[in-house]
Parts: structure tokens; C-alpha cells; sequence
């Protein structure tokens, strides 16, 4: 094959100049699949392409890429079905290593920093911290991802409209994973210090104390999932979502849903959780503290007790054994 040289009839700027602007006008010609201009990662940084989603990595993280792209048709096949989105709808990931150095060069925004996992609203790209995998409310990679793509999948369903905090929190929650152990203790501690009314005043964010956090999401999770129980699973949520992208305000499109308002619906979940509040209420009760502090005095009382006596027996016994050597000993 010949390569030609130079530009015949002088051509070559004219047809330089038209391809330019062509690539100006595509959308994404320049930018990743899901907004983000690959150019301003370092050079290193590898791309894993998968079911309308590129996940980019530094090599450190080759192992962690692979198994997120292996779970990620089927996690984005989940959210899909449940908010009524595009399954290959253009995404970005972001694992972002651990060196801050490395993430500054990578341009990685700010965020909370008990936060796994983060979206840039609009942008179309996550960002999951390599080094905090398994900080709640997330339990791994996997899991962080199916949250973050519900943020993303939920911002355009919304569009321009803002979904409250806690419903969009709660959402993602319920996409990512089934409730745990973990859940239930942070509930329960969310029991002891917070109202479980605040859930509604999470309004444009969550707080960025990390035990206030953990506790809000907590019972926005635990909130969001007993609402999608009364009405056949996340698919009622999907249709909020798109129902306030539609035009209506949040708490028409809620009503609607789930014909009853917010304010209404808390004080119908604080009441299924009766069983729950009581048992937390009563071993927290001052009563129950001081009767729990006296038989913990006692147990160690007795185990005290058994300890010096047998101190005293083992010491009765090294005394016997003494003496019997210290008798004098018969001529034969």
C-alpha cells in the first residue's frame, strides 16, 4: 500500500478545517459516553467498555474493574427495569485510587469524605473511591455502582427537576442492595439520637457529619423500602421520578403514588416500626440501664468470689506441700 504525501491541489487545510467542525458538532466526540473528556485523565488510566459504560481505572485497580464490568449488565438491567430508563444509556465510572495526588490528577471533584461513591448531577459520571469500599451505607464495588447509577438514572428521569434528598437517597438505597445487619444497627442508633420525622427535613442534602449521615440514610432507606412494599416494589418509585419530570411537584406526584402525603406517610411508617421503637425505647430506658448495671455487678461479684477462692485453695495447697517437706526425716 502507498501512503501519499502532501496535499494535492492544495486541499488538505480546507478538508482539515471541515473535519474539525464536524467533530465539534457530534456529541461526545471529544468527551466520554457519558460527559467526560478522557484527556484529563493521566496517561496510564485504562478503559473497560460494557453495556453502554466505560469504567476507567489506574492499573492499580485492574482486578476491581474487571469484577465491577462482569456485575455491570445486570445491575444496569435492574435500575432499568425499575425506573423505566435505557439499560444502555452512556455512563462514566471513576475509580478513584487512593493517592490523592493520583485523584487530583484525575480531576476528581470534592466530596464528603465518609463518601464511597459520588455523582456529578447532569454529568453522567460516577466516581467510586477504591480506598472506602464497604463504608455504609455501600457494602462494595458492586453495590456502590448500582447506587451511583441510580443518582444518574434518576436525574434524567427527573430532569432539571430536584427529587428531595431522602426520597433520591432512599431510592438508590433500595436499587443497590437488600436491607442487612448493618441496616438494623444503624436504625437502631438512628432511634436513640434522631426523630425519625427529620427524614423529611433532608430536603437539598444529608449532613456532613458522618454519624448524622449514616443515620439519615438509614431511615430514608428503611422509609423508601416500606413505601415500595405498599405499592409492588421500586417500580412505584420509577414512576414519582417520572412523574415530577413530567411537570408535577414532588408532593402532587407522591400523593398520587401513594395516595397519601409524606407527612402523612412517615407517621404511617413510625407506626409499623411500633414493635421496633418500643423494644429500643425499653432497653434504653433508665430502668432497664440500672437493673443491667446491678446484674453486672453481681456477675462480677460472683466471678471475684471464685477467683480468691481458689487463689486460697491453690495457696493451702503450696502450704501442705511445704510442711511435708519440712518434717525431719527418721534414722532407719
Amino acid at each position: 500500500m502507498k501512503i501519499r504525501r502532501g496535499c494535492p491541489g492544495g486541499r488538505c487545510p480546507r478538508v482539515a478545517l471541515i473535519l474539525l467542525v464536524a467533530l465539534a458538532l457530534l456529541p461526545g466526540a471529544v468527551a466520554g459516553r457519558g460527559g467526560l473528556d478522557p484527556e484529563r485523565l493521566p496517561a496510564d488510566w485504562r478503559t473497560l467498555t460494557v453495556a453502554g459504560t466505560e469504567i476507567h481505572f489506574p492499573p492499580s485497580a485492574a482486578s476491581l474493574a474487571e469484577g465491577l464490568a462482569r456485575a455491570v449488565p445486570a445491575v444496569r438491567g435492574r435500575v432499568a427495569r425499575a425506573l423505566g430508563t435505557d439499560p444502555a444509556s452512556p455512563v462514566d465510572v471513576i475509580l478513584v485510587p487512593r493517592d490523592s495526588d493520583k485523584a487530583r490528577q484525575a480531576d476528581v471533584p470534592s466530596a464528603p469524605h465518609w463518601a464511597a461513591g459520588f455523582t456529578v448531577p447532569g454529568s453522567g459520571v460516577l466516581y467510586i473511591r477504591t480506598g472506602a469500599l464497604g463504608v455504609y451505607p455501600d457494602r462494595d464495588a458492586t453495590s456502590i455502582f448500582a447506587h451511583e447509577l441510580g443518582h444518574a438514572e434518576l436525574g434524567r428521569v427527573a430532569g432539571p427537576a430536584r427529587l428531595p434528598r431522602w426520597f433520591e437517597e432512599g431510592t438508590c438505597m433500595v436499587l443497590a442492595r437488600p436491607w442487612d445487619l448493618r441496616d438494623s444497627w444503624s436504625l437502631t442508633l438512628a432511634v436513640l439520637f434522631y426523630d425519625p420525622a427529620a427524614v423529611l427535613s433532608h430536603q437539598q442534602g444529608f449532613p456532613r457529619d458522618a454519624s448524622a449521615a449514616r443515620a439519615a440514610y438509614a431511615q430514608s432507606f428503611a422509609f423508601v423500602e416500606w413505601l415500595a412494599q405498599r405499592r409492588g416494589g421500586t417500580i412505584a418509585l420509577g414512576r414519582v421520578a417520572r412523574r415530577v419530570g413530567g411537570g408535577q411537584p414532588f408532593a402532587t406526584a407522591f400523593s398520587l403514588e401513594f395516595a397519601m402525603t409524606p407527612e402523612t406517610a412517615v407517621r404511617a411508617w413510625r407506626i409499623s416500626m411500633g414493635r421496633w421503637y418500643r423494644t429500643v425505647s425499653m432497653m434504653t430506658s433508665t430502668t432497664t440501664m440500672w437493673v443491667a448495671m446491678v446484674l453486672l455487678l453481681a456477675v462480677g461479684a460472683v466471678g471475684q468470689r471464685r477467683r480468691r477462692r481458689r487463689i486460697l485453695e491453690r495457696w493451702a495447697l503450696e502450704d501442705g506441700a511445704d510442711a511435708a517437706d519440712d518434717r525431719p526425716i527418721k534414722p532407719h
